[in-house]
């Protein structure tokens, strides 16, 4: 967008033939018909449509149109140059900015007073662009101000991908009280619990100097706050539980004895406290050999399926598959069969249902000796339940129907995910046209 969206007068007719967005971006860049001017902080203006923008954002349309609408034709913009502020106004029309360093959060500032949360998710596409360990947690700590949850999520996958570097770095020291409880709030934050510990009590030691109070047990609990539920103490060793807590002052008489009540006895109630183990972000279960299977006559199917069963102690979501066509025979255009590990140009679109509902949908092809990686467009949320819940993977080949030569009729493996030997996800293996190599996890974090 230019400086003065003035314009020049349209030639007669441009909007024939256009689709709205293609008329929004002609009245964008040639700025025709604008009714209102912003004074940017760096002195330039900036016009723009006031129906444009009410329609994109509630404070606008309080503002041009509102029971307390001002009646005039410039307004000030305090908080952002020409160059930013115009930036932002483009993604009303195109749903598209380009987003910097320098911009960044000047951005995020237009998108939280005006109410613009789209802009939050598009920034996302940024932050994947340039995050890393050096500025994880800092741009966390940012996005959080402005509760860009889009953001936020973004951020916090990496975070708990690479939670024991980030925890070990001084970075974290510096983090306030409320980024540091979204991060540990996630049991996918998986560190080790004993280090969690450790250095969110150097944290909190931090917190006193800076706030001036002495290091006593008292205080850290203070600094801590609601923290202190979030460092998985229940899931310690007693002997680790006891090194880092006895005589320190953290916790009370009471809550120390009903930890040390659950250490020993899992069945003692404990309300407050965090009592889930930490898991990685993603997972993967590799799935054993089929051991049982039956060959038949060749039959020609459009549609090849496989289905498992699921038992979860937990909700887990299910982000892709990977599995092999060994046990498939293709046929060209006539009788002679083609060998899997020749084949290059056979793609595959399919749907994943739980039960008898579509939730997922994907596309896939052959990589290497006849390996079909699987990841879904939307992963595939099974809740805790403890009836199994019937997941079925459906494939069509986009180059037509495929001869298949082998079948399994009954269970071929059950596995599991376990939490500190305790399973959390069993898988079974129903009737399948083809099976399964490995099933890619990610797990909940259960933050809020």
């Amino acid at each position: 967008m230019s400086d003065n969206m003035s314009g020049s007068p349209p030639a007669y007719r441009w909007q024939v033939g256009k689709t709205i967005d293609q008329c929004l971006q002609g009245i964008f860049k040639n700025g025709i018909w604008t009714d209102v001017t912003f004074k940017c902080s760096d002195g330039r203006q900036v016009e723009a449509h006031r129906l444009v923008l009410a329609m994109r954002s509630p404070v606008f349309q309080a503002m041009f149109f509102g029971l307390c609408s001002e009646k005039k034709e410039e307004f000030e913009i305090e908080d952002a140059d020409s160059t930013v502020f115009s930036e932002f106004l483009r993604f009303f029309y195109l749903d598209d900015a380009e987003v910097t360093q320098s911009n960044f959060h000047p951005l995020l500032i237009l998108a939280d007073k005006y109410e613009v949360p789209l802009l939050f998710q598009h920034m996302t596409k940024f932050i994947k662009s340039v995050v890393d360990v050096d500025n994880a947690l800092e741009l966390l700590e940012l996005v959080i101000a402005f509760n860009a949850k889009q953001c936020m999520k973004t951020l916090l996958e990496f975070i708990d991908v690479n939670a024991e570097v980030l925890l070990n770095s001084e970075a974290f020291l510096r983090l306030n009280q409320r980024t540091v409880l979204t991060i540990i709030q996630g049991r996918t934050f998986n560190a080790p619990v004993t280090s969690l510990f450790e250095v969110t009590i150097k944290w909190a030691k931090k917190q006193c100097t800076e706030q001036g109070l002495k290091e006593t047990g008292c205080n850290i609990r203070k600094v801590l706050g609601s923290l202190i539920y979030y460092l998985g103490l229940p899931t310690m060793t007693l002997d680790e539980f006891i090194k880092l807590t006895y005589k320190h002052e953290y916790l009370t008489f009471q809550e120390y004895e009903e930890i040390v009540a659950y250490i020993a006895n899992n069945s003692s109630p404990l309300h407050d406290f965090m009592v889930e183990p930490r898991l990685p972000l993603y997972e993967i279960l590799t799935v054993p050999i089929p051991h049982k299977f039956m060959y038949a006559d060749y039959v020609l199917k459009s549609t090849i399926t496989s289905e498992l069963s699921f038992s979860l102690k937990a909700d887990v979501k299910i982000v892709g598959f990977e599995t092999h066509f060994d046990d498939f025979d293709f046929f060209g255009d006539g009788d002679d069969i083609l060998e899997v590990d020749k084949i290059s140009c056979l793609f595959f679109q399919g749907t994943v249902s739980v039960g008898e509902t579509v939730v997922s949908q994907f596309e896939s092809g052959f990589l290497n000796n006849g390996i079909v990686k699987v990841k879904l467009n939307d992963p595939v949320l099974l809740k805790q339940s403890s009836l199994p819940q019937h997941v079925t993977l459906s494939m069509v080949s986009r180059t037509g129907p495929v001869y298949v030569r082998y079948f399994s009729n009954e269970a071929i493996f059950s596995s599991s995910l376990a939490i500190k030997k305790v399973c959390y996800c069993e898988v079974h293996d129903g009737k399948n046209d083809f099976s399964f190599d490995k099933i890619i996890f990610e797990n909940v974090s259960g933050r809020s």
